[in-house]
């Protein structure tokens, strides 16, 4: 909780204007650059980051796209700044209020949907594990020799012995 607590606290000191708050006349949205150059960096890094990881078969495509949305918020945001400003005016929320919610929403999101994929996944290896079982089980079958089933019938004047002597001849 004190980690979460350090976090904002950081963010706060960051992204707090430095000047007033109020817009001006001349400039409806007056904002520091650090609101346009941040979620800009960070679309770019994590585009950056995903395409390799993809193109290094590192991370599936499937997933990829996850990441890939998320760089398009954040250049989203980092382009017009204000879908932020008028969320905090529209939820009567502070601006690092609204990061935070947006942040513990991805993450939200992003648990639930590895939570789908880990319980279909589960689901898989225990099928496979059974037909494993299964499978195992018919070749174990097939190799063991059954008492009686795989002796050949005995002829009458048949050799009983692998040398051929047969007793009842002499």
């Amino acid at each position: 909780m004190n980690l979460l607590i350090g976090i904002t606290t950081i963010l706060a000191q960051a992204t707090a204007p430095a000047g007033p708050t109020a817009p001006t006349e001349a400039q409806p949205f007056s904002l520091p650059w650090t609101k346009y150059l941040v979620p800009l960096t960070f679309a770019v890094i994590i585009a950056v980051i995903t395409v390799e990881l993809v193109r290094r078969r590192k991370l599936r495509e499937e997933y990829a796209m996850i990441w890939l949305a998320v760089s398009a918020v954040l250049l989203i945001i980092g382009i017009f700044p204000q879908i932020v400003i008028w969320l905090q005016d529209l939820l009567r929320m502070h601006y690092l209020t609204i990061v935070v919610l947006g942040l513990f929403s991805f993450l939200a999101v992003i648990m639930l949907h590895f939570s789908i994929v880990i319980s279909r996944q589960s689901d898989q290896i225990r099928r496979l594990t059974q037909e494993l079982a299964m499978m195992k089980r018919q070749l174990e079958d097939r190799q063991t020799p059954k008492p009686g089933l795989n002796e050949p019938a005995k002829q009458p004047g048949q050799a009983d012995g692998p040398t051929g002597d047969n007793p009842s001849r002499e």
